[in-house]
């Protein structure tokens, strides 16, 4: 029987195997999609497709698409990247969580979908590639749903701050093994100041439709942020 297992970021293998295809989407919350994408993502699933070793049927076709967009997806996100362990030219970089890429992004989303309805047969799929389709489908057509009301999810939280998860990221993600990773680590706290202003950006946007955390909310954000900034090499407190 199958067993699902996190996807590889390599190309698709023709000989009778499970594929696992992870579906990657953005935005409910900046942040906590930042931390729960290699994981979930609400947005992260495991499709099982059987790759069959003749060419060309159905179930392969559907296998290669999941594996193409999942790729894409991987080299969109330097975030997943390093949640799988890869080091590459992204390492050093952060993900774009602007609401300019959110809306790009959703556009592939729904591009996703039209091609696998235009694209594949679902009479010719076995049973078991029947239902990854559907659950792709279903996937790609909440994510769509829901894309107006993006935001409408506090961008902030008691238990998600966006501040104090960039230097979670850093310190339990990104590792240091050789010069050239502490390299790319130095260039992703050079792009803090970017990213943090990207969140700013969508918290703007959603106060500017009426849509703020809760009031309960704000001191204990404020203090984990500052904390953040406290010690060396901010000042000499003495405290880390």
């Amino acid at each position: 029987r199958p067993v699902a297992r996190i996807a590889r970021p390599a190309p698709l293998r023709k000989r009778t195997e499970v594929t696992s295809v992870k579906r990657i989407q953005h935005l409910e919350s900046p942040m906590p999609a930042l931390l729960r994408r290699s994981i979930a993502a609400a947005g992260a699933i495991l499709l099982l497709v059987p790759a069959l070793s003749w060419a060309a049927t159905e179930d392969e076709r559907l296998g290669a698409f999941f594996e193409e967009v999942f790729q894409r997806n991987l080299k969109d996100s330097p975030l997943l990247q390093s949640q799988l362990g890869m080091k590459g030219p992204d390492y050093g970089k952060w993900d774009d969580f602007s609401d300019a890429e959110a809306i790009r992004r959703s556009q592939l989303v729904a591009d996703d979908l039209r091609r696998l309805r235009a694209e594949f047969d679902v009479a010719k799929l076995s049973e078991q590639s029947r239902v990854s389709y559907s659950i792709f489908e279903y996937l790609q057509e909440r994510s769509l749903r829901n894309f107006p009301w993006r935001f409408h999810n506090y961008r902030f939280t008691t238990m998600q701050n966006p501040v104090t998860q960039l230097a979670t990221f850093m310190q339990n993600v990104h590792r240091v093994d050789e010069v050239s990773d502490a390299e790319a680590y130095v260039s992703r706290l050079v792009g803090v100041e970017k990213v943090s202003g990207q969140f700013i950006e969508v918290v703007d946007l959603a106060a500017a439709r009426g849509i703020v955390p809760t009031s309960f909310a704000f001191d204990p954000v404020l203090k984990d942020a500052r904390s953040v900034l406290t010690g060396a090499p901010f000042d000499d407190s003495g405290k880390d």
